[in-house]
């Protein structure tokens, strides 16, 4: 492995990097770090991460979006680049509704511009509990989206920030020393209401649409939902265990 700096743009090197590529694109873990909202254009990442093995780990810098995007600052421009669209414009001009309409248009934008299939943002909340920016990890594949989610699971809140996801409304902590799969819970129990599904099924729509990963599903959520009635399994060998093949009902009308 060979390490080297460069005092140069994101742009720059990025271009670069890719005129410098002549057998094709290559497998790519990016980690972009931006200054505040410049230099970031979605249509470069694009370009960079067009290999199929590639994926990005990228800082939002929530704060100036929000504080600036649409406002008739003159640099508009510039939230063009980043977020592929003029769309920004119509962001409520205030509130949460502000914040959660920008964040998901980038979201968005990550999945549909740079073709990714799974993307996640962890909210980086300071030490006065206000999400101040915002890390997306964005891939091709299920198996390293469910990794980076446990990699994250396992940082404990200390020092200046801690992450923060939501599901189903209700805010969830990573590394809180007390796990609550409630929002989980609720989640599954609305999402395969009056179904009956293996339990692959369940398990990948956790990693790909929660903020919770693989290994907090079957001991940690599904065991205690089927010991409170709000699941059960016509092919179950033994109450609380589900594997490979395992079969989950969710009833239509669920009670906590």
């Amino acid at each position: 492995m060979t390490v080297g700096a460069e005092n140069r743009t994101f742009s720059e090197l990025a271009e670069e990097l890719l005129a410098n590529i002549k057998n094709g694109l290559i497998p790519t873990f990016a980690f972009i770090d931006p200054f505040g909202y410049k230099d970031a254009p979605i249509d470069l990442i694009k370009r960079l991460l067009q290999y199929d093995k590639a994926e990005l780990f990228i800082y939002f810098d929530f704060n100036s979006v929000n504080r600036f995007a649409g406002k008739g600052a003159g640099v508009d421009h510039l939230f063009e680049a980043l977020f592929g669209t003029d769309a920004f414009v119509h962001a409520p001009s205030s509130g949460r509704e502000r914040g959660e309409f920008l964040h998901n248009l980038y979201e968005d934008q990550l999945r549909k511009v740079c073709s990714m299939a799974y993307v996640r943002s962890f909210g980086m909340v300071n030490s006065t509990g206000h999400i101040g920016n915002y890390l997306f990890f964005c891939t091709r594949n299920l198996q390293a989206f469910d990794r980076m989610k446990q990699a994250m699971w396992k940082l404990a809140p200390a020092g200046d920030y801690r992450f923060e996801d939501r599901l189903a409304g209700q805010p969830v902590l990573f590394g809180s020393a007390d796990l609550d799969t409630g929002p989980l819970q609720a989640a599954l129990a609305s999402h395969f209401a009056g179904r009956t599904v293996l339990i692959d099924e369940v398990v990948n729509y956790v990693i790909a649409d929660t903020p919770y990963h693989s290994g907090q599903v079957k001991v940690k959520t599904l065991k205690p939902m089927q010991a409170k009635g709000r699941i059960s399994s016509p092919n179950q060998r033994k109450t609380g265990q589900f594997p490979a093949g395992t079969l989950v009902t969710f009833p239509q009308t669920t009670t906590d």
